[in-house]
């Protein structure tokens, strides 16, 4: 294993950490959070119920995700039946698996870590009490209901997979990056919906977007996939 691939993957990491340490030591987490949030309405910025915002954000962008996950699936398997070249293949295996791969292992995160949504804390309207990240991952479960499961950002992580779109061919760098980017934007675009209707914290889609990185990186570099940035 090559260092600067091994690198890719634990440097994102530790700055994660970090900055989820930044996160709740200073409180940043939840003085974010609380930007989206009305005291007197006791509401949120994005009604969680109103369509529009729903059908664009939520049910749309995922369906579309899917539609497009379904279209590469299908292009490989036109491909191999035209043309079998394993080398020409890997950027869109890579990019198959990151979309299969990086939601589901968001999904098992979400189901042991037991964090409470935001909408969930006293703070905002709910029950629990707010304990931070790092000592509610050790507790065996938070003040109040348990079984939560609102940590890592898991609507994100299939934005977050299209990250993957930097592996495909590409004559340029420019062109990585702009699929990068593309990938990085979605994410985003899905978690702060998120954010503004009181589902997740900024840490929440902050870890799933470092996570998806890690696990592509880690997909490309079982696959063998040299790219400009190796």
């Amino acid at each position: 294993m090559r260092w600067n691939n091994l690198a890719a993957i634990i440097v994102p990491g530790v700055l994660l950490i970090a900055a989820l340490w930044g996160l709740e030591v200073t409180g940043a987490d939840l003085s974010i959070q609380q930007l989206f949030f009305s005291n007197e309405s006791q509401s949120w910025l994005v009604d969680k119920q109103a369509a529009l915002p729903r059908l664009i954000f939520y049910d749309g962008i995922k369906k579309l995700i899917i539609t497009f996950g379904l279209a590469i699936l299908g292009y490989q398997l036109y491909r191999m039946c035209v043309d079998s070249d394993p080398t020409d293949l890997r950027g869109l295996r890579i990019v198959l698996l990151s979309l299969i791969l990086v939601p589901a292992v968001v999904g098992v995160l979400k189901n042991v870590t037991n964090i409470a949504c935001p909408s969930a804390l006293a703070v905002f309207g709910g029950n629990a009490d707010y304990i931070g990240l790092f000592k509610g991952l050790v507790n065996s479960a938070p003040s109040g209901v348990p079984n939560y499961r609102c940590f890592p950002a898991g609507h994100a992580s299939g934005g977050f997979a299209l990250m993957s779109l930097y592996y495909l061919n590409s004559q340029s760098r420019l062109w990585r990056i702009v699929w990068l980017l593309l990938g990085v934007c979605v994410g985003w675009i899905m978690g702060a919906y998120k954010m503004l209707i009181g589902d997740h914290f900024l840490s929440h889609t902050l870890t799933t977007m470092v996570l998806a990185w890690i696990i592509i990186k880690t997909i490309a570099m079982f696959l063998g996939r040299k790219t400009v940035a190796q």
